[in-house]
């Protein structure tokens, strides 16, 4: 697997906010699923485990052939973030498996999954989705006590009426507990389809980490179907972090 400076610097940034150690598991050659690409060639660890060591990045890697989504998912089990790389992790899978390897980790991840983009800038701004339900407040919770301190910061949180009434749900209580973490908290009320609108603001986005929850994984879902998977990929230019009860 040939990692690109862009994916380190992700690595090492969002490590570094959760103060924290990073496993790689290299699925190079492979679908994420249980069959090898043929003749693939095995990663040369080498050059990136040096590369880790010289930018200070506490890593371990573990390299496989193989390695099936199951796998993934037990090794989430012990983790506290899973992260993506949409581009280079991939782009090395098959095509037609792509669509149901990038739904199936965040459905079936045993921790919160973070999908990074191709340049993940500083996380200026968090956008939290929000429909009032408890799996909206449960990922934003989570966000939370894992990125404390991103304090500071400004908040948006994105509400989408889905009977069309445009009424944020508990808005003070939401407001409330979120100025503990954060000064600068906008609410912001979107009309029409959950996953058209939350896509049609985050596309233009920069510097921003989105938080879904409410809309989680039937809105994930429909962003990466077989249909639009890679052109959705390229056009969210920033961090997706989704997480479930």
């Amino acid at each position: 697997m040939h990692f690109r400076e862009e994916q380190l610097d992700a690595f090492q940034y969002v490590t570094g906010l959760l103060k924290g150690r990073l496993k790689v598991l290299l699925l190079d050659g492979e679908s994420g699923r249980n069959t090898p690409a043929p003749d693939a060639p095995l990663p040369d660890l080498t050059a990136l485990q040096r590369e880790c060591g010289e930018r200070g990045i506490e890593a371990e890697l573990q390299r496989g052939r193989g390695i099936a989504l199951k796998e993934i998912v037990r090794e989430s089990r012990f983790a506290d973030l899973l992260l993506i790389d949409r581009e280079t992790s991939l782009n090395n899978l098959y095509d037609a498996d792509v669509p149901g390897f990038i739904k199936d980790v965040p459905a079936d991840a045993q921790c919160p999954v973070m999908v990074l983009p191709a340049e993940t800038g500083l996380f200026k701004e968090v956008v939290f989705t929000y429909n009032g339900s408890y799996s909206s407040v449960y990922a934003i919770r989570e966000f939370m006590q894992l990125f404390p301190h991103l304090n500071g910061k400004k908040a948006t949180v994105i509400y989408v009426p889905e009977k069309g009434i445009p009424i944020i749900p508990n808005e003070q209580l939401l407001n409330d507990y979120l100025r503990f973490y954060f000064t600068d908290v906008t609410f912001l009320v979107l009309n029409g389809l959950p996953d058209a609108e939350i896509r049609r603001y985050l596309q233009d986005k920069k510097d921003c980490v989105a938080v879904m929850g409410a809309y989680g994984r039937n809105t994930f879902s429909r962003f990466f179907n077989p249909g639009n998977a890679r052109n959705m990929m390229r056009m969210l230019n920033v961090p997706i972090f989704i997480t479930h009860p």
